[in-house]
């Protein structure tokens, strides 16, 4: 089947047609000869076009999953091509998205990053390809150019890169099970007769029953469902969390983390967006688990600063201590009383060392602190 064929089938309304060019588009990049760019991004403008015209979330979930799958199974010499056809199209496209479908093509973006992370994995991480998998991430969705790439895009790259990253790394690990996808089940036609012969029984039994008793039948029965839904725990002992944290950092030796993350330091140093480097720096740099896996490329973050109250108090602490006495908060009345209560047979001091004093207190104060 020619490119144009599959172009026209995965861009359709009818979803079955939809589904079958899919199937068959897997096969077709395992099979076929490297094709030009021009007509990877074609294929990808039918893809797009595809998870436009997915409506459920189910649906849609389990189509971006089919999507980032094809970067796993498709043939090392036709994967960077093909990568960088899908964000071609989706930077091209993106201004055409309106704010009921943009959830679902973030989703897609993550798919795509998980799965070509995954499939630099299953090469190991080979260098060639690896170097060239970083330009595209420089050259598209990390471009440093804001006109070029809408900067949704590069923000959520920075939100996920992370955690794909963590998931590709440990996945079959306790805690990090691949997500399973739930395909709705079709809604069975009932006809029309039926319904409303349904309807007038209903009506009948909630006409013979109690309210209170059956909310509070209803609530009773809520309330099981839920607490079967909860997850189970499952607890290791420390033995298994040593073992686990042991096999863990085994494969962070085997990853290049810090080539990786390459391409995020690249564009904080370059770009000339502060909110774009602040976000590089809190969410990807600065991430702890970086850290913990101790990670070249890991920025402590910074100390925050004072809150104004902070800087506030501690200025007028320190005004209060050049003023001395004058500025202790003691009222002038309580001043006057200890004024009177002194003995007559004090010592008067004289005129000269009231002035020496005062010279003291000049050269202990400048401004707002000492000399």
């Amino acid at each position: 089947m020619s490119t144009s064929a599959f172009i026209k089938q995965l861009a359709t309304h009818d979803k079955p047609t939809r589904d079958d060019a899919l199937d068959k588009l897997g096969s077709f990049l395992k099979h076929s000869k490297v094709l030009p760019e021009l007509q990877y991004q074609k294929l990808w403008k039918g893809l797009f076009y595809a998870m436009w015209h997915c409506d459920k979330p189910i649906p849609q979930q389990h189509l971006a999953l089919q999507l980032g799958e094809l970067y796993y199974n498709i043939p090392e010499t036709k994967f960077i091509p093909f990568f960088r056809a899908f964000w071609v199209v989706i930077i091209r496209e993106w201004k055409d998205l309106d704010k009921w479908r943009v959830d679902k093509f973030l989703m897609l973006i993550r798919k795509i990053v998980n799965k070509s992370l995954a499939k630099l994995k299953s090469e190991d991480y080979d260098d060639e390809l690896l170097e060239r998998y970083i330009q595209v991430l420089l050259d598209y969705p990390l471009h440093i150019n804001d006109i070029i790439v809408p900067r949704t895009i590069t923000y959520h790259l920075c939100d996920i890169y992370v955690d794909e990253l963590e998931k590709v790394m440990f996945t079959g690990l306790p805690g990090f099970e691949e997500e399973e996808d739930y395909e709705e089940e079709d809604e069975v036609p009932v006809p029309i007769e039926k319904k409303a012969r349904d309807n007038d029984n209903s009506d009948d039994e909630a006409s013979d029953t109690d309210p209170e008793t059956s909310d509070e039948e209803d609530g009773g029965e809520e309330t099981e469902n839920e607490s079967e839904e909860e997850p189970i725990k499952i607890k290791l002992s420390a033995e298994e969390e040593t073992a686990l944290w042991k096999t863990k950092m085994e494969i962070i030796h085997e990853t290049p983390i810090d080539k990786l993350l390459s391409p995020f330091v690249s564009l904080k140093k370059n770009t000339s967006n502060k909110p774009l480097k602040l976000k590089i720096q809190e969410v990807v740099l600065a991430d702890p688990r970086l850290s913990k896996w101790k990670v070249r490329s890991y920025r402590k973050p910074k100390p925050k600063p004072k809150p104004l109250q902070v800087l506030q108090k501690q200025l007028y602490e320190q005004i209060k201590y050049k003023k001395g006495k004058a500025v202790t908060g003691e009222d002038d009345d309580e001043v006057e009383d200890e004024d009177e209560d002194q003995d007559d047979d004090d010592e008067v001091i004289s005129e000269s060392e009231a002035d020496n004093s005062d010279e003291v207190d000049n050269e202990e104060w400048n401004g707002f602190g000492t000399v």
